[in-house]
């Protein structure tokens, strides 16, 4: 008969962001430990006949110690990162040696033999998969694609559920907003005008993608020809590719309410 013996997964086998930081802490202590063993050392020889022999080479321990630790304090640090990978392969070699030993049960062994075997596999596969998922959540995905303009972490610094980690700016979608008075309402969804701004003497295109469906006060950053009107209506005009290349994000434009044809 043949046994099978499998050893699953135990705990959280993905590396703690807090074990890794504290080892961190650890090496940076151990590095400044070495430094200033090695600081006092060299100070004690530079003196001379003026210190003791004794005192020079209980120094010169005192760094060689300092460096071990430093070095032994790398090492630690080094397992820690490396542990997941090696855990990762291991499920996999006890998932390959379940799934070998259910095809033989399943060749002549009793049914209850074989469901034993299927579970011990379904098992290591689901420690697979927990591995597997607990790396993929250790990575950031953004869901859109844009250009980086702000790092809210400094490195050592955790990462709190539903906190910020990247300011990101969708270039792909670049709108004005703007202010029609109800004199020029006569636009519809759809509808494509010029616009143009201070940093370029080229015109740009735009397609009117939103109209509001209430009246506002004009803002008091927002200046109109028509100083008689008083009441406005919030338009969005989505410029083209071309526009979002070359424009930024804050930048002051105009929307001439004719078709660019005019």
């Amino acid at each position: 008969q043949l046994l099978v013996r499998l050893r699953l997964l135990e705990g959280d086998t993905a590396p703690r962001q807090q074990e890794i930081a504290a080892a961190e802490a650890l090496l940076n202590a151990a590095k400044a430990q070495r430094e200033l063993a090695e600081s006092t050392y060299r100070r004690n020889r530079a003196a001379g006949a003026a210190v003791d022999a004794q005192l020079l080479e209980r120094s010169l321990q005192n760094w060689r110690e300092a460096q071990s630790l430093e070095r032994a304090r790398a090492a630690e640090l080094e397992q820690l990162k490396q542990r997941t990978p090696l855990e990762i392969a291991e499920a996999k070699a006890r998932l390959a040696e379940a799934e070998a030993a259910l095809r033989l049960l399943q060749a002549g062994y009793r049914p209850e033999q074989t469901a034993k075997a299927r579970a011990a596999v379904d098992a290591a596969q689901a420690a697979l998969a927990t591995v597997e998922r607990q790396i993929e959540e250790l990575k950031i995905r953004t869901p859109v694609a844009g250009v980086v303009e702000a790092v809210e972490l400094q490195p050592g610094d955790l990462v709190s559920p539903n906190s910020a980690v990247l300011s990101i700016m969708d270039t792909s979608k670049l709108w004005v907003r703007a202010y029609v008075p109800e004199n020029r309402l006569n636009i519809q969804i759809g509808q494509r005008f010029r616009v143009t701004v201070d940093s370029y003497h080229q015109p740009f295109h735009g397609t009117v993608t939103f109209i509001s469906r209430q009246a506002e006060f004009t803002p008091g950053n927002v200046q109109t020809p028509e100083e008689r009107s008083k009441q406005v209506f919030r338009i969005k005009v989505t410029l083209d590719e071309e526009a979002r290349r070359l424009l930024r994000p804050g930048m002051a434009a105009d929307v001439w309410l004719e078709s660019p044809e005019d």
